[in-house]
């Protein structure tokens, strides 16, 4: 059942995700530690990394794609970037770089009709059930990865997929529970307030009277009850799935036609399941290939090329030193530590056909022409790295800030106005 979730602001792409459990995994929480045993010091004091290690419950986790970006990169997963979607119309789609691998929709929990799901997981998709409260956010992210095979997973996921291959979807969602390095990782963003809350919630779920109504075994979630859950869409050998960790299996949504792009039939149906919704309050996040990987190959081909046409010009044209001295030196001609550009990778690089066929002309004018075009282009190209390296700095900025926990300082200072004698005014002020 999906609980309650704490809402950080009324906005969506603020929403936080709560989960489901079993009554089983809540009742684990009777043998939970006392504060002062689990956590070291001030209970709300800072929390220590070893507080965090030793925790073995999921935080919630902020729709926020830089969040999930930083969590993809730090389960080792290479040349990936989480984006928002701010809109589901065709030319917005059309903006989210490609390759595009999933998407993740952050809505109020609703399972579809089980009938609709598969029996059981088919062979060829690595589907993972959602065994642990507020897990969903780190389920939805494996749900995509693990079945991109071109991606580079790293070291710990990919011992990690092998290790799970054969595992139905339950015991894989344990094994996600039970895994250390991808619960310290999805817990980088806990507060020490986020776990005690955390805590006393399963203990008061186990401990409280069980009526009829807590003992049923179905699956249904209240609409008062239901939280906000993330779910995966991902191309898969063909079709179209929905990954929803809360689901007892994954659901095929339909063939994607060759050739063609898979958003628009995901985004189709999650627009008719916002339709069904009273709120417009969702979040959809895009797991694509980051956008430096591409630019650089672009560089690197665009080096290349003027390099061979300098070194035609060179060859035909007594007067080709004149091209570097007409304001030329900003143009790139080698490797650069500043757009992380090496001479191996300058040297592997492909060249258009246009450019070849310029080559075998080997007229002088058409070279020149060629090359200018070349040097216009490679400006741009360095700006958008420059803006991509410049946006990926203030989103790990913006990650290290909420990694911190602010909780501490906020209480210290209204124990300090407390002392003065200064908290009760502003609080009756806030009362009139």
């Amino acid at each position: 059942m999906a609980t309650r979730s704490r809402r950080r602001s009324t906005k969506a792409k603020n929403a936080s995700a709560s989960t489901s459990t079993s009554a089983s995994a809540r009742a684990s929480a009777l043998s939970t530690p006392a504060p002062e045993q689990l956590f070291l010091g001030d209970p709300l004091g800072q929390t220590p990394d070893q507080d965090k290690k030793r925790w073995k419950g999921f935080c919630e986790i902020d729709s926020d794609p830089a969040c999930f970006t930083a969590m993809l990169k730090n389960f080792g997963v290479k040349d990936i970037k989480v984006q928002e979607v701010f809109s589901l119309e065709e030319e917005m789609l059309d903006m989210i770089p490609s390759p595009t691998y999933g998407l993740i929709f952050l809505f109020r929990f609703k399972e579809d009709d089980p009938d609709k799901q598969e029996q059981f997981s088919p062979p060829g998709v690595w589907f993972a059930n959602q065994t642990s409260p507020n897990a969903c956010a780190t389920v939805a992210l494996l749900n995509i990865v693990n079945n991109i095979p071109e991606l580079d997973l790293g070291d710990n996921l990919a011992a990690f997929k092998e290790f799970t291959y054969d595992f139905p979807p339950h015991l894989r969602g344990n094994a996600i529970g039970n895994f250390d390095f991808v619960r310290q990782v999805h817990n980088s963003f806990a507060r020490k307030m986020d776990m005690l809350n955390e805590d006393l919630s399963l203990k008061n779920y186990a401990t409280a009277p069980k009526t009829g109504k807590n003992r049923s075994n179905s699956t249904t979630v209240s609409d008062e009850l239901a939280g906000f859950h993330f779910i995966a869409f991902v191309p898969i050998e063909g079709h179209l799935w929905k990954l929803d960790g809360l689901e007892r299996a994954p659901m095929r949504l339909g063939k994607i036609k060759e050739g063609r792009n898979w958003l628009p039939m995901a985004t189709s149906e999650i627009e008719e399941r916002i339709k069904t919704e009273d709120s417009l309050e969702y979040t959809l996040l895009a797991v694509c290939q980051d956008p430096l990987v591409k630019l650089r190959v672009e560089l690197a081909s665009n080096v290349h090329a003027i390099n061979k046409l300098d070194a035609a010009l060179q060859r035909g044209y007594t007067g080709a030193q004149e091209i570097h001295e007409n304001g030329d030196e900003a143009t790139l001609l080698g490797p650069s530590e500043a757009f992380l550009l090496e001479t191996e990778t300058i040297n592997n690089a492909d060249l258009s056909p246009k450019i070849i066929e310029v080559l075998q002309i080997g007229e002088v004018s058409i070279m020149k022409e060629a090359r200018a075009e070349l040097a216009s282009d490679q400006t741009s190209i360095r700006h958008q790295i420059r803006d991509e390296m410049m946006t990926s700095q203030m989103d790990e900025q913006n990650v290290l800030s909420r990694q911190i926990d602010h909780g501490p300082l906020i209480r210290k200072w209204l124990r300090f106005l407390a002392r003065k004698g200064a908290l009760k005014p502003l609080v009756e002020a806030l009362d009139t």
